[in-house]
């Protein structure tokens, strides 16, 4: 409480309107509660006032401010911010956290920047008059996000290679992510999906491709803005080598078919061990003849296939011919 004398009077506050004793300055004032101020002279005889003043005290404390969004950290802002509303609407305020320097300002709504990830936070507000909220307002910063970590595995599916990628220790829900495949040039291939099919890539590819191939994965989260790039190298797509063929001109089983492959050269021998059938850079020309173009008969047939870039493959091969 504070009051103005006359000249070079005295102020004494006391509890009660009639008698009581004089209160200190360091007595703690009751919201709500009556106090009373006398005037005392102090030159000549001591001469206090009969009436004393009556004084309502009323303690103008803040409501807490009201957490209107809590912004969690990601993987490109390590920090955390809050919104507050609510705040005093006439003169300036003061927001002090339980953590950290406090912040001066004015207005009804304040963000509240560069708040510590992994942190309890409480906050009170103290208004123009010094008054300061009993209750407090509370935010809670989330930890960081987990980095995104996967791996890239290649496998045949129905004979064709598909390269996919899987999560590593739950880093990431595949549901919640986008998938950006790239080839060795830049450029974007296949779809937003964690499977990319090398098969249908290099069919589409007007190019022929050499192995080894490389190709990358972007995996980001839109909710965390945390994103990894990881690179793979497909150094063929050797899935499913055919049983035999049946050179029918049906479109099935017409040829020996190994497109793709990165054969580098093919070699067909009878059942006595004779070559019958060499090619260099082999793709599917083989249809059941001879190396003078004559048709071999129906029989099985031994096969080396010398790849670019994977060890050699052996194994028999029928060719059957329609009656």
């Amino acid at each position: 409480l504070k009051a103005t004398a006359t000249g070079t009077n005295v102020i004494k506050w006391y509890s009660a309107a009639i008698g009581g004793s004089a209160l200190l300055s360091t007595d703690a004032l009751v919201d709500g509660k009556d106090y009373y101020a006398t005037q005392t002279e102090q030159s000549g005889v001591s001469c206090e006032s009969v009436n004393r003043l009556k004084i309502t005290v009323i303690i103008d404390r803040p409501l807490p401010p009201f957490v209107d969004k809590i912004t969690q950290p990601i993987c490109t802002v390590n920090t955390g911010t809050v919104l507050f509303s609510g705040l005093p609407n006439s003169g300036s305020w003061i927001i002090t956290p339980s953590i950290g320097n406090p912040m001066s300002g004015s207005g009804t709504t304040y963000e509240f920047l560069n708040l510590l990830a992994s942190t309890d936070y409480t906050f009170k507000v103290t208004n123009e008059n010094g008054c300061t909220s009993v209750l407090v307002a509370s935010a809670t910063i989330n930890p960081l996000p987990a980095n995104i970590q996967f791996e890239i595995n290649g496998d045949c599916k129905a004979k064709q290679y598909v390269l996919t990628a899987t999560p590593v220790a739950g880093s990431y829900n595949p549901d919640n992510v986008d998938y950006e495949w790239k080839d060795d040039a830049g450029f974007t291939i296949g779809e937003n999906s964690n499977a990319l099919n090398v098969s249908v890539v290099i069919a589409s590819t007007p190019d022929k491709e050499t192995f080894p191939l490389n190709y990358s994965l972007t995996v980001k989260s839109a909710d965390t803005g945390c994103e990894t790039t990881s690179s793979v190298t497909v150094k063929s797509i050797f899935c499913n080598i055919q049983k035999g063929i049946s050179p029918d001109h049906n479109g099935s089983n017409d040829s020996f078919d190994l497109v793709n492959m990165g054969v580098k050269k093919l070699e067909i021998f009878n059942r006595y061990g004779l070559q019958v059938y060499s090619q260099m850079n082999y793709t599917d020309q083989w249809v059941g003849q001879t190396n003078n173009g004559d048709d071999l008969p129906s029989a099985t047939y031994y096969y080396v296939i010398e790849f670019y870039n994977e060890a050699p493959q052996t194994g028999w091969i029928y060719l059957i011919r329609g009656k």
